[in-house]
């Protein structure tokens, strides 16, 4: 899966993605097990979110 946008939201709006993307990412951090282990898979996971100024 993939995404890619530029959106123009509301800082109040902008700080609840993040929080909520914080979370997202945590959980394969969370459920991350030793390399290579018994019924595991790899997974790349990759996750930006940024103020990009004022336009």
């Amino acid at each position: 899966m993939t995404v890619g946008a530029e959106l123009w939201i509301e800082p109040e709006a902008a700080e609840r993605a993040c929080r909520q993307l914080a979370d997202i990412a945590a959980e394969p951090h969370d459920a991350a097990r030793p390399l290579r282990s018994p019924g595991t898979m790899p997974m790349g996971v990759t996750l930006m979110a940024f103020p990009m100024g004022e336009g």
